[in-house]
């Protein structure tokens, strides 16, 4: 299901509209909303939650793979009333390893509850899932819980005073993106997660740190985000946790009890400035060059950046971050300006598996024009193939 072709409306008669959907039910004509779920097609399918509070008591909410709750954003609030029972969960999907469950989304949805209770929204081997437009306030443990989930999207969250745990927890979990969201009180944690992206996030007034970064904890991205207010540090990086890459600009980090930060990790790389970093490219998609010739560009990917000197459009820097592998021989990813001949920044591997690379290039553009950034791949062996996937482009 794609969510965002999802459309809910509430006509001038009180009748609940939906477009974008084949398969839903409304909450309300069942008795809760697990029975609703459970009417759901084979093939699955959404719960309809209409604006209103709904007490989740006896029957807790199991999502199984293509399964959905949409809701009309905050009004729509799903209330655990259980004190006694830290593993009953307000929402929750579980799979198994070799048997994970997929396509699950959860929008517009404000999930509350109270000390002793479970999560929020607790997910064990979930992957290609989204959490979009969710409030998450008081409830019991930590507010998202993923664990052993790869993939997923969580956007425009707003996760505050939670009761025990963390804000955000994650675990063995790979590949997820958090862009634009908040975490008031209870701050962040990746143990054994890798590739894991973070955007625009605010992490404040945490008893503890912002950011704790875990041992196993590799090749992250924390970008333009901020960390204030918090009684440890703005961001902890504990030993074992590898070559992650934070983005910052110099005042998103201030204001913590214990520091800025904390590094025990090891290659951490840290791009800092006066500004917090503007994204202007962003591609996922997958794409595969064979070198008949070896150590020849094939151009795979392009976007322009517009300045204008009248309107202080003015770049400095680009940051490049990008997955690349190579079946054999060492690939290369190459980023022109403007049509070039010689590559402005150059990103390698050796490795068969997606690795997170990451670079910067300064341009000092104060003109009024469209420049033109063009992605070229490559391999040092003829027959051999260089991949990309995951490409973003930031500027300041």
């Amino acid at each position: 299901m794609d969510m965002r072709n999802v459309k809910l409306s509430i006509d001038e008669y009180g009748n609940i509209r939906v477009s974008g959907i084949s398969n839903y039910r409304i909450m309300s004509r069942y008795r809760t909303l697990s029975s609703a779920l459970d009417s759901l097609p084979s093939e699955g399918g959404a719960v309809i939650v209409e604006p209103g509070t709904w007490n989740i008591d006896d029957t807790p909410i199991e999502l199984s793979s293509n399964q959905s709750i949409i809701g009309f954003g905050s009004s729509s609030i799903l209330h655990n009333t259980d004190s006694t029972y830290t593993e009953k969960h307000t929402i929750s999907a579980v799979g198994e390893s070799g048997s994970e469950l997929s396509g699950i989304n959860i929008k517009g949805i404000k999930l509350t509850g109270v000390a002793g209770g479970g999560h929020g929204i607790h997910f064990e081997y979930v992957d290609e899932f989204t959490i979009d437009n969710v409030f998450i306030d008081g409830i019991g443990d930590s507010g998202i819980y993923l664990s052993n989930c790869d993939n997923g999207m969580v956007s425009s969250f707003d996760v505050r005073d939670v009761n025990s745990g963390y804000g955000i927890e994650l675990s063995d979990s790979d590949g997820n993106r958090f862009i634009n969201g908040l975490v008031d009180g209870n701050g962040i944690s990746l143990s054994n997660s890798v590739g894991n992206i973070f955007s625009s996030v605010i992490s404040k007034n945490c008893s503890d740190d912002g950011w704790i970064l875990k041992s196993g904890s590799n090749y992250n991205v924390i970008n333009g985000c901020r960390a204030t207010g918090n009684t440890g540090y703005g961001i902890k990086i504990e030993s074992g946790a590898l070559y992650n890459l934070i983005i910052a600009g110099v005042n998103a980090l201030l204001g913590n009890t214990a520091g800025t930060v904390s590094d025990s990790g090891s290659s951490t790389e840290w791009i800092r400035g006066t500004y917090d970093r503007a994204i202007v490219a962003w591609d996922e998609t997958e794409v595969d060059y064979t070198d008949t010739s070896g150590d020849t560009y094939s151009e795979e990917k392009t976007h322009r950046i517009t300045t204008s000197s009248s309107y202080g459009y003015n770049v400095s820097t680009i940051y490049i971050i990008a997955e690349i592998k190579v079946d054999a021989g060492t690939g290369t990813l190459g980023v022109f300006i403007d049509g070039g001949a010689n590559p402005s920044l150059t990103l390698t591997t050796t490795s068969t598996s997606y690795e997170l690379k990451s670079g910067s290039f300064d341009v000092s553009w104060s003109d009024d024009t469209i420049h033109t950034v063009s992605v070229k791949l490559k391999n040092s062996g003829a027959g051999n193939t260089t991949s990309n996937r995951v490409y973003e482009c930031y500027v300041s």
